[in-house]
């Protein structure tokens, strides 16, 4: 749909809106009866957010904007948009919600963290409710009936998290009552551009608890405490190391560390091994290297925080904790044996996705963000959806300065804490927008210093995050906060009523001070748009210094300092994580895949559909794979025989003993299959009423137990990747060929497992 289609249907959904509210509140029931028994009129968007609309300023008091209608019809149409910050996307996404529920659609709505889920489903509710069309939230840590109960309405919030970790526990149910999902239809995403594409490559894991790893971690973290890092913004792998006396290199870029000649042999004498990298010390070898990674990337206050004495993950882009997440392949391990907290055993993954994987599994993905058009063409090439920008109720007069340059970290924060500090004594609102906590609270610190009242806000403060912004507009507030991104509170300027109000615009409202630039500049407009709401005055202002990290690590080649050159740097930063998330995607792609066809076998078994012709095949099968690996000639030999007995009576528990001996071994086979199918009616004469729940059980073991073994060797391969991709033309190319030989293997234990399990199982 172009743009003025869009327009046309939102000139059309405010007629509506003005019509509906002439019929009051207690007549919108039936509009949606009406609406509902012909969800493919022609109309239906344009009817629905205005009667979605009307229902707004009936029960909320909120008079929906037209700039809100062209933005609701915009996502009825599957697209992403773009809205200012204030210009109300909370109340915008129940209109396409609305539309979506009276087509008969399920409609998800997931926001970036549990306050702003609980929050929008509150306040939104009786807008709903008038309508006449169920809504429900579902939290981390409801019940499995709860959470059945709110998957049951016509729309729900939840987390964009809680969703992913909910279609993943249905994938493990053993019990089909268990499941708490009904499909995923449509989702309409808050902060679309931070959940889709800056998360894009943390992926969720499902895991059981685990037994392993804890000394190894233990004694590898002893070993790399006392070896001697060199740090690169950027190292060369083929390149010679000449007179260096490191014992292992950390190159910032790549996120990769490379353990040295002299750490090889230091390694070698502590572990008393004659080769570091023989396969019987891979494991050894991999702890060492994920210490390495620890101790050389892994920053505290920046990317992980300790609290209460756990290590808890950090998301760089919204400086929240991530709860309930834990790094993979060891690394989490290895931080907190850096960090002296308790090893907790390494967990086996039971099932994993990526977010980008999740929700390219709904049939229409829309979202709304403040940040999402210089991404529009990944997030379109991924996704399909086409970005719109939509224009503010009221312009933006936000003035955004020049970037203040500065000679390096400690010259920026003094220049950053003595701007802050006069506008605090003017009376003008600042709010500090920081990458790290770690900076958060050096920040603090020189405003303690200057004696600055302020608050701070980051991911060690996160429960009061909605409060601590709700006063951020004040008069003479200095609020420090690390990423904004995804806050979902509007800076409300003032809050004495209007004269102060009023003395705040005067002042030039809102002043927003970057203490760094970050490697995208999606969340450098997030920061930035926290001022200027529904044409408030505000201001902006960015610090930067040559060892910033983005600059250090992407900067390289620059023959001067300058905001042209940070911004070249920025721009190589985002192609950087653009080109990760496009081979993660690709990774994920072939996982998912796999785990489709996986779960219809799943499906199989939960129903209970026709087992006894899914093993009476795979006994056919097996038989065929016997046959033609150990009777490869028309005419066997006694010794292949003799194999294929072994083979049979192993799997099958059967052997022929008597009769004349076949003279081909298509005979031979035929006569073990019939042996194997006499057997297999006989087990089910044995089991009696408790064959067909035996089955079915057994069969959902065996199927989970091969494809956690499946995952397991998965990461096993991405961490001998840099091995085997070493000069490949394709490093994509390799990890496919390799996954779906991994899965074949996987497919084949899964059955040859299930036999063995049919033919040896006991009664109970």
């Amino acid at each position: 749909m172009t743009l003025r289609q869009l327009r046309k249907t939102a000139r059309e959904a405010a007629y509506w809106r003005d019509a509906y509210l002439n019929i009051g509140i207690h007549r919108l029931g039936a509009v949606t009866r009406e609406l509902k028994s012909n969800p493919k009129a022609g109309d239906l968007a344009q009817k629905a957010c205005g009667a979605a609309a009307a229902a707004a300023e009936l029960t909320l008091g909120y008079r929906v904007f037209n700039v809100q209608l062209l933005a609701a019809a915009a996502l009825c149409n599957g697209n992403i948009i773009e809205m200012n910050t204030g210009e109300g996307k909370t109340l915008t996404a129940v209109m396409p919600a609305y539309f979506h529920a009276v087509k008969g659609d399920f409609v998800h709505i997931a926001t970036a963290n549990e306050y702003l889920a609980e929050r929008d489903y509150n306040w939104m509710l009786p807008a709903y409710e008038a309508l006449g069309v169920t809504a429900g939230l579902t939290l981390a840590g409801h019940e499995c009936e709860k959470k059945q109960r709110a998957y049951r309405c016509d729309v729900l919030y939840a987390t964009a998290t809680e969703l992913g970790f909910d279609y993943l526990r249905d994938g493990i149910v053993t019990d089909i009552s268990q499941r708490v999902q009904r499909g995923l239809y449509r989702a309409i995403v808050d902060e679309a551009d931070s959940i889709l594409l800056d998360e894009a490559t943390t992926p969720m894991i499902l895991s059981s608890s685990g037994e392993t790893g804890v000394l190894n971690c233990a004694q590898a973290d002893t070993l790399v405490r006392y070896l001697k890092p060199r740090h690169y913004a950027s190292f060369d792998e083929d390149a010679e190391i000449d007179g260096e006396t490191a014992d292992y290199i950390v190159d910032e870029k790549k996120k990769a560390v490379f353990i040295c000649p002299e750490g090889v042999r230091k390694a070698q004498a502590y572990y008393r091994i004659f080769n570091l990298f023989s396969p019987e010390n891979a494991e050894t070898y991999h702890r060492v290297i994920q210490a390495m990674r620890a101790y050389g990337l892994m920053r505290q206050d920046i990317d992980y925080i300790v609290l209460d004495g756990r290590v808890r993950i950090v998301d760089r882009h919204t400086g929240r904790v991530m709860e309930g997440r834990r790094f993979s392949e060891g690394l989490h391990q290895a931080i907190e044996a850096k960090e002296r907290a308790e090893i907790h055993p390494e967990s086996d993954a039971l099932a994993t996705i990526t977010y980008q994987g999740f929700f390219k599994g709904y049939r229409g993905v829309s979202g709304m963000t403040g940040t999402a058009w210089t991404a529009r063409r990944e997030l379109e090439g991924t996704f399909g959806a086409a970005v719109r920008r939509i224009p503010p109720n009221r312009p933006c007069i936000r003035i955004d300065r020049e970037d203040v340059l500065c000679s390096c970290r400690q010259d920026k924060l003094e220049k950053l804490t003595k701007k802050a500090q006069n506008e605090y004594k003017s009376g003008r609102p600042v709010l500090i927008g920081t990458p790290s906590v770690e900076m958060s609270e050096e920040v603090s610190a020189l405003l303690h210093r200057e004696r600055v009242p302020h608050s701070v806000l980051n991911a060690k403060l996160h429960a009061e995050e909605a409060a601590i912004i709700k006063q951020a507009g004040k008069s003479g507030a200095v609020t420090v906060a690390t990423n904004m991104a995804g806050r979902g509170t509007d800076i409300l300027l003032g809050a004495g009523g209007a004269g102060e109000s009023g003395r705040i615009r005067a002042l030039g409202g809102l002043l927003v001070l970057g203490a760094e630039r970050h490697h995208s500049g999606r969340v450098d407009e997030q920061l930035s748009g926290r001022a200027g709401r529904q044409g408030d005055p505000g201001e902006s202002i960015f610090f930067i210094a040559p060892d910033d990290e983005v600059y250090r690590l992407h900067g390289g080649g620059a023959a001067k300092f300058s905001p042209r050159a940070f911004r070249r740097a920025q721009d190589s930063a985002e192609a950087s994580a653009a080109a990760q998330r496009k081979r993660a995607l690709e990774e994920d792609t072939v996982i998912q895949r796999q785990r489709k066809q996986i779960l219809e076998f799943r499906e199989r078994a939960l129903t209970r559909q026709d087992l006894d012709g899914l093993a009476k095949d795979l006994i056919k099968r097996q038989i065929l794979r016997l046959q033609k690996e150990y009777l490869p000639g028309a005419a066997p030999s006694e010794q292949e025989i003799r194999e294929l007995e072994r083979e049979c009576a192993g799997l099958f528990g059967v052997r022929y003993a008597a009769g004349p001996r076949f003279d081909t071994a298509k005979e031979l086979g035929g006569i073990y299959g019939d042996l194997a199918l006499f057997a297999y009616e006989e087990r089910a004469k044995l089991f009696g009423g408790e064959w067909e729940q035996a089955r079915s059980m057994l069969l959902l073991h065996c199927i989970d137990r091969g494809w956690r073994n499946h995952l397991y060797a998965l990461e096993e391969l991405k961490k001998n990747r840099p091995l085997a991709e070493k000069g490949a033309a394709s490093p994509a190319n390799v990890f496919i060929k390799n996954s779906y030989r991994i899965y074949s293997e996987t497919c084949a234990w899964i059955e040859q497992e299930y036999l063995f399990q049919l033919f040896h199982a006991k009664p109970s």
